[in-house]
C-alpha cells in the first residue's frame, strides 16, 4: 500500500463523533517514536561490547576511554 493510499485510509476512519482521528494517530506515533529513539539512545550509551562482535566495536560512553 502506497503512503498516500495508507493516509486515505486512515481519514475514511475519520467521523462525527472522531474528527481528529488522523492527528491522534500521528500524534501518538511520533510521541511513541520519540520515546523509543531516547531509550534505545539510553541503552546504546550503556552498551556493553557483543561477544560475537571484534574487540575493536565497543560503544564508548562520553568520557570513558577505549580498551
Amino acid at each position: 500500500m502506497r503512503p498516500l493510499s495508507r493516509r486515505c485510509a486512515l481519514q475514511e476512519l475519520e467521523d462525527e463523533d472522531n474528527p481528529n482521528f488522523l492527528l491522534e494517530v500521528c500524534e501518538m506515533f511520533f510521541i511513541d517514536g520519540e520515546q523509543k529513539l531516547n531509550h534505545l539512545a539510553q541503552l546504546l550509551v550503556g552498551a556493553t561490547p557483543c561477544p560475537l562482535a571484534p574487540r575493536t566495536l565497543r560503544c564508548l560512553t562520553p568520557g570513558r576511554r577505549q580498551q
